[in-house]
């Protein structure tokens, strides 16, 4: 709870002179073009943090998720390029055109260089390690980076939310995952 109030703090500041750059008041209602012109201007003030409104906690506290959709719609578009799965082949990636939120520009080395690239005959992009990886994160700030949410992790939590317990025997685990 200690950390999750530094990032909040850190962060709804940010948010009040996003709105104020739009000329919207805090307790406004947006629209989804609002919306996105609020969070736009957030993310370029970002680093320039000062101040907390309490009322704008919860967006702050949910920023991630409403960004996780990008992420969501990226996957997707990787998955469609064909491949093995969770690859996407590297000539594919490379000549994907630019999407509104989202472009394909990393070279073989970057992504070589970050665990993203399965080097081959005809390479691959390890989809689950680009969404991750850090060329996908956006506004750092002294406690996190806003990145795409692990699929894994949301997994491992379903799991542990229903095992319940520390160390499950493998019965336990079977019956978690099995649909």
């Amino acid at each position: 709870a200690a950390i999750e109030h530094l990032v909040v703090e850190d962060s709804v500041g940010v948010l009040a002179h996003a709105y104020a750059a739009n000329g919207l008041e805090t307790a406004a209602e947006l629209g989804e073009a609002d919306l996105h012109e609020v969070l736009r201007s957030y993310l370029l003030l970002f680093r320039y943090s000062e101040g907390a409104e309490v009322d704008q906690q919860d967006l702050a506290r949910k920023y991630g998720k409403w960004q996780d959709a990008e992420c969501l719609d990226m996957k997707s578009t990787l998955m469609r390029l064909g491949g093995a799965p969770g690859l996407a082949p590297f000539e594919a990636f490379r000549k994907e055109p630019d999407h509104g939120t989202y472009q394909f520009r990393e070279g073989a080395g970057y992504l070589a260089a970050t665990g993203i690239l399965q080097a081959g005959e005809a390479p691959q992009v390890r989809i689950a390690n680009y969404l991750l990886g850090p060329s996908n994160c956006i506004a750092p700030s002294r406690y996190y980076t806003v990145c795409c949410l692990n699929d894994c992790e949301r997994l491992l939590g379903d799991v542990e939310a229903q095992v319940r317990r520390p160390a499950p025997t493998a019965e336990a685990l079977l019956a978690a995952v099995r649909p």
